[in-house]
């Protein structure tokens, strides 16, 4: 199949807006592209920052738990030593050997 020359002439306006259009559509393509590849940055950032904020909420829990151990042991050895304290007391005060009074009159 042969084209004519007056048949030229009316495609080539054609195949100018065709390459236009074409040429649009290559843009908008790489445009999505680049407005799903700022998506997916921006999403790759958030989640970055939630497995940060999870870490630092586990990390806390356990510092939580290790100061309240801390706080309770330390609680226990004071208790243990005013028992120590008062049962020494008690010792001292039933000695055998030494009174209670103290005679001042000479």
């Amino acid at each position: 199949m042969s084209l004519r020359p007056v048949e030229m002439q009316g495609s080539y306006p054609h195949s100018q807006k065709t390459g236009k259009i074409q040429e649009q559509m290559q843009q908008r393509f790489q445009t999505r592209q680049d407005l799903l590849a700022q998506e997916q940055a921006e999403l790759l950032r958030q989640k970055r920052k939630m497995i940060t904020q999870s870490e630092e909420t586990t990390n806390s829990k356990i510092r939580d738990e290790q100061k309240g151990q801390k706080e309770q042991n330390e609680r226990s050895d004071q208790q243990r030593k005013k028992r120590e304290d008062q049962q020494e007391r008690k010792e001292q005060s039933n000695h055998p050997y030494k009174g209670k009074f103290i005679d001042f009159s000479g």
